[in-house]
């Protein structure tokens, strides 16, 4: 849910109004690019996020958004600008670990943009959902410095990814140790 209404946003249907409820549907715009008041509305919206957040006195270790948003062709010009104005160094990568594929490769040119046009920029190695990593040995068996496991605890659509990361001890198995954004 938005923090700041945005009618323009609304009106471009990056957001969609439901049940008295204005709610993101920024997933459409992944591979989009937006005219510039879209890019100002979207800053202004992500500066509001930001700023709530560090006035509950979190600290911000990375940008991630809902979706993969920050990966967004848009995000491109917005990303340093918002990394450069609060200080962050971090991003999550995008999704990596996948066949070869047009979507693979602009995904790995996003990375290698963001981390080649703006130096300092941390990203894991891979970033994959636990089920791909524990079921493909070639991940496993190339020593990566760092990976990122996504996985969704609670969510029906894991339910099985939940039974399958509960039931394994793969840290252990493959002397693996957990980390967080900040120990990058």
């Amino acid at each position: 849910v938005p923090i700041r209404y945005s009618q323009y946003l609304l009106d471009i249907g990056f957001y969609i109004e439901k049940d008295n409820e204005i709610n993101f549907n920024g997933i459409k715009f992944l591979r989009r690019f937006l005219d510039n008041k879209g890019l100002i509305e979207i800053e202004k919206e992500i500066d509001c996020q930001i700023c709530k957040i560090l006035d509950n006195g979190v600290k911000i270790s990375h940008i991630d958004g809902h979706q993969h948003i920050h990966t967004a062709n848009f995000m491109l010009c917005l990303l340093p600008k918002i990394l450069e104005k609060y200080k962050i160094n971090k991003v999550r990568n995008i999704r990596n670990l996948m066949p070869i594929s047009l979507d693979r490769c602009i995904r790995d040119m996003w990375s290698m943009y963001i981390k080649n046009r703006y130096c300092g920029i941390v990203m894991t190695d891979i970033f994959c959902s636990y089920t791909d990593y524990y079921n493909n040995h070639n991940i496993r068996n190339n020593r990566y410095d760092t990976i990122e496991l996504m996985c969704h605890p609670g969510h029906d659509k894991f339910k099985e990814e939940e039974i399958l990361l509960l039931n394994n001890n793969i840290l252990e198995e493959l002397n693996l140790k957990m980390i967080t954004y900040t120990d990058l």
